[in-house]
């Protein structure tokens, strides 16, 4: 996490790369408010299951994350490392890794990268 060293001085950080500022370090914009509003990427996570996994284990281990995201020990944990805590359901997290897919497609294939 380079979080530490940009609040001690020993790496200057020019902007972030999401759509929004980081709450861990707000002075720091981001790379559209710098005139790069093209750049647009962020380090996220999620759980994913082996295919075919019941709906209801999905289901309900997606409500645990969702509830796990919402307590403020984990969210202040998170934020403090420079990760904003995101919940939700199955469905908006398929949204988002869908829509991560088709937007980061063209880099994909412009840059000849290949899965390992």
């Amino acid at each position: 996490m380079v979080l530490p060293y940009i609040k001690s001085g020993k790496l200057k950080a020019l902007a972030g790369t999401w759509s929004q500022r980081i709450s861990a370090y707000p002075q720091l914009p981001t790379a559209a408010e710098e005139g790069f509003p093209e750049i647009r990427i962020a380090h996220w996570a999620g759980v994913h299951a082996p295919r075919g996994t019941p709906d209801a284990i999905l289901d309900k281990m997606a409500a645990a994350i969702d509830a796990a995201m919402k307590t403020p020990a984990t969210a202040e944990h998170l934020k403090g490392m420079g990760i904003e805590p995101v919940g939700g359901t199955r469905a908006s997290f398929t949204k988002f890794v869908d829509e991560e897919r088709a937007r980061l497609g063209s880099v994909v294939k412009a840059t000849g990268m290949k899965e390992d």
